[in-house]
């Protein structure tokens, strides 16, 4: 059964003959005949009843023609969805995150995107990583993706992924000899991280401060190769997400244990205010993030 076959039920239960059927469907009469026949060979059975050259459905016909029109009234439906998502529906999404390491997959991601809905633009806002929730509800960005989500009443968030969180040394640090690192094993080290706003790091908000114990030294580094290569020189330890480091580990002599015993894992979000009518290209953009994922190995 074709999509063909279910126009041709529901047009000829509509005209009640071929010929207006055909005209409306702009085919002859003896393709709609040669159509119907094969409907009729399909189902070994008549679809219509020809009562005074008017042709009325048999109760397999009327069976037919239920399904044919919400099949076809689904698929009318969704070619216009998609005409709307290419070409209909324009826009500019300002977007932020609250991790850098999220800026690695992002632009690959963000051109896929644009591929397919090219009307819509992406606005990646730098100046809100450090506190994106707080500029979402002032209305600087439109997205923001987070980890571990507050609950705000005047937001609303998808789920996106899990990452887990490593600690990354040399392979001859003397931390690699250990099965996992504790919040005690960082005090005498030197951290190296992303950013100086550490309160807001997970590992000091789950590991650290619980345990009131800070590192030696730490240093802020902007760039993952950056903080890859001074951990490689010896010059201190770093805690990243597994998928980010993981490619490093091919090539360099690094080593990675889990963060505590258990592992220190992170739900990942997108946020959004709460609208009554938020723009169709949102959804779009928010499927795209829900197709992200990493293999950790």
């Amino acid at each position: 059964m074709e999509l063909r076959h279910l126009k041709l039920v529901k047009e000829v239960t509509a005209t009640g003959n071929l010929t207006k059927a055909g005209e409306r469907l702009f085919l002859s009469q003896s393709a709609l005949s040669h159509q119907l026949r094969e409907i009729e060979s399909e189902l070994g059975a008549p679809v219509f009843h020809r009562v005074n050259k008017k042709m009325i459905p048999t109760l397999v016909g009327k069976r037919l023609l239920s399904t044919a029109c919400k099949v076809l009234t689904e698929v009318e439906r969704a070619q216009l969805d998609i005409q709307q998502m290419v070409s209909g529906e324009r826009g500019t999404i300002r977007l932020s995150t609250e991790c850098y390491t999220c800026y690695h997959w992002l632009p690959a991601l963000l051109q896929k995107f644009h591929c397919e809905f090219p009307n819509i633009e992406i606005s990646i806002v730098l100046e809100s990583t450090n506190d994106p929730l707080a500029d979402l509800l002032k209305g600087k960005i439109d997205l923001a993706i987070v980890q571990c989500p507050n609950e705000h009443p005047d937001l609303e968030y998808t789920k996106l992924f899990n990452d887990e969180m490593v600690v990354v040394m040399c392979q001859n640090h003397p931390l690699a000899q250990l099965d996992y690192i504790s919040a005690q094993d960082f005090q005498d080290e030197t951290l190296i991280t992303y950013s100086g706003d550490y309160l807001n790091m997970t590992l000091f908000k789950e590991v650290l401060l619980p345990a009131k114990v800070q590192p030696k030294r730490k240093m802020s580094v902007l760039l993952t190769e950056a903080i890859v290569e001074m951990v490689q020189a010896e010059m201190g330890i770093a805690v990243l997400a597994k998928w980010i480091v993981s490619p490093y580990l091919r090539h360099k002599p690094l080593a990675i244990r889990p963060l505590t015993q258990p592992g220190i894992f992170r739900q990942w979000a997108v946020a959004q205010r709460k609208q009554s009518t938020p723009p169709a290209y949102l959804a779009y953009l928010i499927e795209h993030l829900k197709s992200v994922h990493f293999t950790q190995n």
